[in-house]
């Protein structure tokens, strides 16, 4: 093996991973830049983010010359493991298990440089994610500069969100980060079902969780663990490919939506508040009263599976006993409307 930055390291192990993997790279994203005509990738399980040229022929790119920058194939940058290509110690990364590098656009605050969703899984001392933005050493030629025996720069990011205890959030996985037109981003946590958009003083301006669990909706908020997330993306309204589209909302999908200030919903709220039946006592743990619902009502009680455990019309008293602990959906019906309510079995 040549010592170079420009090509991949085989006999490299990275030393979290040491066992025999065939995903040994986990490639998660890619992304374009048309002005540069380069393309960015995130090498997962090197800890790495990788920049190559796409204007080569195949044939170019099987080799070291041709293509806007004559190295062919070969990386033109590479950040987040100097270990990776021995040109430092693996306690030197920057990067962990990271999502979703990217360009942030042109025409927008912090243009050319590149964000990175840095997971923070196996980070020394404590594992929590951050929002990471770098300006690479882009050179005139539209290569990256380097010096000798010395990794890829820069050493210091340009701005870094998450980092502080207050602002805390961790994803080991999934994930991703978009830049916003005003300077912003919205950010993706993966394993909360969660996004968010931050500022450019790092202040939160609002946040959303999928409110499902298991299919079945949630309060808005509640913790939902089976709300896995790839990365949410916005789109402007007025963008061309939504021009012979109808944009509709519909109703929001989460129980008791009114305190969430981005859904909308038809119904009054004091008039849903009315036809709300009463389940008592609630955390329950054997007989559950049904109350305030009409005869002619009908509802159905489910668990998180799916599975059907009880159902009837109008107010009665059931014996929950035997269900076995955990959250149970009370779904019912009024008007041609269907509601559902959260029953905790204890």
């Amino acid at each position: 093996f040549t010592q170079t930055t420009e090509k991949l390291d085989i006999n490299y192990v990275n030393p979290d991973i040491p066992s025999i993997d065939p995903d040994w790279i986990h490639m998660n994203s890619v992304d374009y830049n048309p002005e540069l005509d380069q393309i960015l990738l995130t090498a997962r399980n090197l800890n790495e983010i990788w920049i190559i040229d796409h204007s080569t022929t195949t044939e170019e790119a099987s080799s070291s010359q041709g293509g806007i920058c004559n190295k062919g194939g070969s990386l033109l940058y590479r950040w987040g493991n100097p270990a990776a290509y021995r040109r430092g110690n693996f306690e030197e990364r920057s990067l962990f298990e990271p999502h979703c590098a990217e360009w942030v656009p042109l025409g927008y605050p912090n243009q050319g440089r590149i964000s990175i969703y840095n997971n923070g899984k196996r980070r020394p001392g404590q594992e929590f994610s951050t929002l990471d933005i770098l300006s690479p050493p882009l050179l005139d030629s539209n290569n990256y500069g380097i010096e000798e025996g010395a990794p890829f720069g820069p050493e210091l990011l340009d701005w870094q969100y998450g980092q502080e205890v207050d602002d805390f959030f961790y994803s080991n996985i999934l994930s991703g980060a978009q830049a916003l037109p005003n300077g912003n981003f919205l950010i993706s946590v993966g394993t909360d079902g969660q996004f968010f958009e931050v500022d450019q003083e790092g202040k939160q301006l609002w946040s959303y969780v999928i409110p499902l669990m298991n299919d079945f909706p949630v309060t808005q908020g509640d913790f939902s663990p089976k709300s896995f997330i790839f990365k949410a993306q916005k789109y402007s309204s007025d963008l061309s490919t939504f021009s012979d589209v109808p944009i509709n909302l519909g109703d929001p999908i989460e129980i008791d939506p009114f305190d969430t200030p981005l859904c909308q919903f038809n119904a009054a709220k004091e008039l849903i508040q009315e036809l709300k039946p009463t389940l008592s006592p609630n955390p329950v743990s054997e007989l559950l009263s049904i109350e305030d619902l009409s005869p002619s009502t009908s509802w159905s009680i489910f668990d998180t599976h799916g599975n059907l455990i009880n159902s009837g019309k109008g107010a009665q008293v059931i014996n929950s006993g035997q269900w076995n602990s955990g959250i149970y959906l009370f779904y019912y019906q009024i008007n041609q409307s269907s509601f559902v309510q959260r029953i905790i079995k204890i």
